[in-house]
């Protein structure tokens, strides 16, 4: 039995301004910085720009049919409550990289997706099977009893509150937040423009050709900071708040 509408207080409504690619690679960017995102795809397809972008494509793709930003909005209220107390799904602990420690399922998901997995990024992927193993990415003090060490926890999952997302009833601060970050995503859409241009006629290496790459350059950098913060201000009043939010 779903609990929308007394978990989350509104009606879902997109925020996604038309179905353009620039709206729609913002939508799917939400809270991730836009350089550090594209360059993911880069590295994943070995710097091959047409590969990358056919990738990236796929994904804004993924997020606008499969309605991501719905699900994202609704959250855990429309999930059988029994699977979130059951705990088959959960993160404790980092690792020693500072990442959050996978489900012990995730090994038998893997071997479905292997074959579809570029052989470089599945080779980054390794599995332990004892306490042994695990310290090797994993500090003691983060591996579970049933992973043959000493730290005693326990799933226990925290239900929701009824006023928890009550800050998403505020439909006018909604509004001022969203207006922000569409201006801000066209502040450093056209920043990003002027960036490549200025790179494309930059001629040698005179002192005014360098000026002029670093003024745009400081320009973006900090355009793309303040897209970071106006995404963040939007997140309130787009996503309910999950386990996470209440540890």
């Amino acid at each position: 039995m779903t609990q929308t509408g007394k978990i989350v207080p509104v009606d879902f409504s997109s925020v996604v301004k038309d179905t353009t690619l620039g709206s729609l690679f913002f939508a799917t960017l939400r809270e991730e910085r836009a350089d550090s995102f594209v360059l993911r795809f880069l590295r994943a397809r070995k710097w091959n720009p047409e590969k990358a972008a056919d990738m990236l494509l796929y994904v804004v793709k993924f997020f606008h049919c499969e309605n991501i930003e719905r699900i994202i909005f609704y959250g855990e209220s429309e999930i059988d409550a029994s699977m979130l107390h059951k705990g088959l799904v959960f993160f404790q602990g980092r690792d020693k990289l500072n990442c959050p420690i996978v489900p012990w399922w995730f090994s038998g998901l893997f071997k479905m997706i292997k074959p579809l997995i570029d052989p470089v990024v599945a080779s980054k992927i390794q599995f332990c099977k004892t306490g042994a193993e695990l310290s090797s990415f994993i500090t003691s003090s983060n591996i579970k009893t049933n992973r043959d060490n000493t730290i005693d926890y326990k799933y226990d999952y925290i239900p929701p509150k009824m006023n928890e997302n009550e800050l998403m009833k505020d439909l006018e601060g909604k509004k001022t937040a969203l207006e922000n970050h569409r201006k801000t995503c066209e502040e450093f859409k056209t920043l990003t423009e002027q960036w490549i241009d200025v790179h494309k006629h930059r001629s040698g290496s005179s002192q005014s050709a360098s000026s002029d790459v670093n003024k745009i350059s400081n320009a973006r950098n900090a355009c793309e900071e303040q897209l970071l913060e106006s995404s963040l201000k939007l997140d309130k009043y787009t996503r309910a708040k999950n386990i996470y939010d209440r540890l």
